[in-house]
């Protein structure tokens, strides 16, 4: 969630600044190539570091814990080798930890977890809205009402995929486990 946060304050720090030094990019645009060594992204990181500091400093009124938060952030372009901004920070309670990474740096490997699926259901809410919220999985994946296991009479661990609402997938209340044996 902390990542979350700080990625969106840089996005939004971006497109405040970008939006008011240029016009929107459309089609008739080319794709920058020289980000890093434009005024108006330099502005913006400067910014976003300052952002960080005040998250990271000891009388920040944020809800962002410094003790226990460890986070990376890199920002790539398709045309550069390097990144246009880093940043690392390792949380004092994983620097003195017995077991993982005691600092984190650009090739420091990130669980992804539950991150990826904010993207695809806020991308599902902006295309469809909620309506959709409490159909069934099975309306949009029929071959999951096919399982072998899912027809075997007396199976404990087999997901009804019947009542399993694409809400519920979402908010992670669908009862499914890990790695579950929906596919046997």
């Amino acid at each position: 969630m902390a990542s979350f946060m700080i990625l969106f304050l840089f996005v939004v720090s971006l497109l405040r600044t970008a939006t008011s030094l240029c016009p929107l990019l459309g089609p008739d645009y080319p794709p920058p190539r020289n980000v890093s060594q434009s005024a108006a992204f330099q502005k913006a990181v400067d910014s976003f570091s300052n952002k960080i500091h005040q998250l990271l400093s000891a009388n920040s009124s944020s809800p962002f814990n410094p003790t226990n938060n460890t986070f990376s952030i890199n920002i790539f372009s398709k045309f550069t080798d390097t990144p246009l901004y880093e940043y690392h920070y390792t949380a004092p309670l994983f620097a003195s930890g017995s077991i993982g990474t005691k600092k984190v740096d650009g090739d420091t490997v990130y669980r992804v977890a539950s991150i990826s699926k904010l993207f695809t259901v806020f991308a599902f809410l902006i295309e469809k809205g909620d309506a959709n919220f409490n159909d069934p999985v099975t309306k949009y994946v029929p071959e999951l009402r096919d399982s072998p296991l899912v027809k075997q009479k007396g199976v404990i661990d087999a997901v009804q995929w019947d009542y399993v609402t694409l809400g519920a997938l979402a908010s992670q209340m669908s009862g499914i486990g890990r790695d579950c044996k929906w596919y046997h």
